[in-house]
């Protein structure tokens, strides 16, 4: 039980670490363009090269189109009735990527967990794994919840109660689940994988697009975002993530 508690920590620490350098400046600084380029990228990387093709080999590309149409449905008939224009746009874009981002950090804990009680160097391995990418994928989620409008102190909180998702769902499956729970977790990636998709092509892509001040910068923050998330993601998947 120490060793799981010690991982959990960890992945807690990481996480709001990484999610707080986004929170460093203000929504009106120029930072904040390539900040929600690099979500764009992480995001998106992390969806078509590894959640996508992981749902399919487990059969369960139906969640992803489900995540999509889930995402995308609930902006469209929803969300969209408490406001209107450009500022509920963004508004939508950081509940959706809260959901879906949610949802990826929850199948991480279950694997920590399942990992973890079934063998110790495999869970070592998979712990590792885990969290070496959720630095990246707080400051992703942090940044788009501070694009949307939250104020600082909100964003921290919702910050918080993502970063505990691992360590809730890596003790519970620690505790009470004998081996790791396959067939859910294929679900939670299908349905992950396409909230991702939706906010990161609907959504964020445009951001990147836009025309003006800061262009090239929003351009190199992609690309960084591309590049961090298939390291990460690659080392996770090598893992047994």
């Amino acid at each position: 039980m120490g060793t799981i508690l010690v991982y959990s920590l960890f992945v807690f620490v990481a996480a709001f670490a990484g999610g707080l350098l986004a929170l460093t400046h203000d929504r009106e600084s120029p930072r904040q363009g390539p900040f929600l380029a690099f979500a764009a990228g992480f995001i998106l990387t992390t969806a078509i090269l590894f959640l996508v093709p992981e749902a399919v080999e487990r059969g369960k590309a139906v969640w992803v189109l489900a995540g999509f149409l889930f995402v995308f449905l609930g902006e469209h008939l929803v969300m969209m009735h408490g406001c209107q224009g450009e500022e509920c746009a963004v508004h939508r874009m950081g509940l959706a990527a809260y959901f879906g981002l949610s949802l990826h950090t929850l199948a991480s804990g279950l694997s920590i967990g399942a990992a973890v009680r079934h063998d110790a160097a495999l869970g070592l391995v998979t712990f590792l794994a885990v969290v070496l990418h959720k630095g990246p994928e707080a400051f992703s989620l942090a940044a788009l919840l501070h694009h949307s409008g939250r104020s600082r102190a909100t964003s921290l909180w919702m910050l918080g109660g993502y970063s505990l998702i691992v360590p809730a769902a890596a003790v519970g499956s620690f505790l009470f689940l004998s081996e790791r729970p396959e067939a859910l977790i294929a679900i939670i990636i299908g349905f992950a994988a396409g909230t991702f998709l939706e906010v990161g092509a609907a959504d964020l892509l445009p951001q990147v697009h836009r025309q003006g001040p800061g262009r090239g910068w929003r351009f190199v923050g992609f690309i960084v975002g591309t590049a961090l998330a298939m390291a990460a993601e690659m080392i996770a998947h090598h893992g047994g993530h």
